[in-house]
């Protein structure tokens, strides 16, 4: 049976009526979704301007025709705007014009996509101040990608540049006082290889700084083992002052120099050493001259002693005795007043050869220094007390009288000092020859160099340093391990030596036993 036409009315009515209420329930459910999406939008930006607003960094953004359109608080107090006085305003107010080719630069990288990271530069405050800042500047794109603006982010580095440009400034004056001291400088590396060395050493060194760099300290020095000796001292935390050493040039030939060192130390570890280096070389040779002068002056004024007051009182004493033997020969009361005459005259004449032979103690014959210890032992035993001996194996005859005169004053020096100073019992003078060298020696049994009054400051110790180099040798004071000072002198003996001969060896060769 077919429905009439009113029930299917109705029928239509109810499905058309139940369509819509769906189709209106929907639409609500959307609408409430899309508010709850623009209000937490809404919150995004909230929090996004509040984040931008209390930043400490400057924030600011631009359209693409450069007009300023947001602008924080920190972007306030870093130029000096305000956000009324500046949105709306060009970017390039704040940009020197010395620098406008570099920000067009940094906007084409922008457009083309790019993500500009930190770089420093500067901007123009409101006062006209140029601000140091670090910039870093981004592309602002909307929902669809597409370009719409430029944000700016400005961090104030003008105090770090304030101290940047201070520590470039000490830098480049520590530099300028290393390049530019009058003495030598030396940065030398745990390892003992030169790090730094300025102009003044360079020239001491006789070398351009790419020569001396990276090379070992011990390579410049006339005995390597100086070197290693006091690189061994800075290793163990030592200082070196008014240490004397010589340097050799290219050329060979020798400076001497005095010098201080102490090393810079991190947790324990020597990162390197700083050596200060005073050429003394001149001063060496004026000593050298003043110490021959003196020589030249003692001998001529034992010349003189000898041949010409010694020749005088020789002559007077002769005439006392003529005298003296003529009044006997009368029976005159006045015999024995001309005998003490001669007597007088006799004296004279023995402290004047005396004094002679102390100015001028080492004869000018190849056998001349071993004569004159074996003279100054003997008068110290006389003088002292002390049993004072000089030891010789092979006879060592030395053709230089000037070389020999240091190394007897060295000698008189050391035994002079032993008995001021150590107190001894005994003393040994030792002359040897090893290979290639001379060595003099004097040992003493007294209480020792450590226990003297500061020997290293006496005049004595610096006479016998003064000779030693004028012979180019070098000199040891040390205690000895059984007790007592050892001195030693040590020079190369090259062509200073004569030949010994069968008949001088038994002329002169007379060993004394210890």
């Amino acid at each position: 049976m077919m429905p009439d036409r009113k029930t299917a009315r109705k029928k239509a009515r109810r499905r058309n009526s139940a369509g819509t209420g769906g189709r209106s329930r929907n639409l609500a459910r959307h609408s409430r979704a899309h508010q709850t999406e623009l209000l937490r939008a809404e919150a995004d930006v909230s929090r996004l301007a509040a984040i931008v607003q209390s930043s400490e960094d400057a924030i600011s953004s631009r359209d693409l025709n450069n007009n300023i359109i947001t602008w924080n608080a920190a972007a306030e107090r870093l130029f000096g705007y305000t956000a009324s006085e500046i949105v709306g305003r060009s970017f390039f107010v704040l940009v020197p014009p010395d620098l406008r080719n570099e920000a067009r630069r940094i906007e084409r990288r922008i457009r083309q996509g790019e993500l500009v990271a930190y770089h420093d530069t500067v901007r123009i405050a409101k006062d006209g101040r140029r601000v140091s800042v670090s910039s870093r500047v981004s592309p602002i794109r909307d929902a669809a990608g597409k370009l719409v603006g430029i944000s700016a982010i400005f961090r104030d580095v003008t105090a770090e540049k304030e101290v940047q440009g201070n520590l470039r400034r000490s830098e480049a004056a520590l530099a300028d006082f290393f390049a530019e001291a009058p003495l030598g400088l030396l940065w030398v590396g745990a390892d003992g290889r030169i790090l730094r060395v300025n102009q003044a050493q360079s020239d001491m060194l006789g070398r351009q700084d790419g020569q001396i760099s990276g090379r070992h300290i011990s390579e410049f020095h006339a005995e390597p083992a100086e070197a290693d000796a006091a690189l061994e001292r800075l290793a163990k935390m030592q200082t070196l002052k008014n240490h004397h050493t010589r340097f050799r040039q290219m050329d060979g030939s020798i400076r001497h120099v005095l010098i201080d060192a102490n090393g810079l130390w991190e947790g324990g570890a020597l990162l390197h050493s700083r050596w200060f280096v005073r050429d003394i070389t001149e001063r060496k040779r004026l000593e050298r001259e003043l110490l021959e002068i003196s020589e030249r002056e003692r001998q001529r004024i034992g010349h003189d002693l000898h041949d010409g007051l010694g020749q005088h009182l020789h002559g007077l004493s002769y005439l006392a005795a003529l005298l003296e033997k003529g009044l006997k020969a009368d029976a005159s009361p006045r015999a024995a007043e001309a005998a003490r005459l001669n007597k007088y005259f006799s004296e004279a004449l023995e402290l004047t050869r005396g004094l002679a032979h102390g100015l001028q103690p080492v004869g000018a014959f190849p056998q001349g220094l071993m004569l004159a210890l074996r003279e100054l032992a003997a008068r110290i035993r006389g003088l002292y007390r002390v049993d004072c001996r000089f030891q010789c194996g092979l006879p060592i005859l030395i053709r230089s009288q000037n070389t020999a005169t240091h190394l007897y004053r060295i000698a008189q020096e050391a035994v002079n000092n032993a008995i001021k100073h150590g107190k001894p019992t005994r003393i040994r003078i030792r002359l040897a020859a090893p290979p290639q060298q001379i060595i003099l020696s004097v040992l003493d049994n007294g209480i020792g160099i450590h226990r003297r009054s500061n020997p290293s400051k006496g005049m004595g110790l610096h006479i016998m340093q003064y000779r030693t180099d004028a012979i180019g040798g070098s000199l040891t004071v040390q205690k000895h391990p059984l007790g007592g000072t050892e001195v030693v002198c040590a020079i190369k003996s090259q062509s200073l030596l004569a030949p010994r001969k069968k008949t001088n060896e038994t002329q002169i060769h007379h060993p004394i036993p210890a």
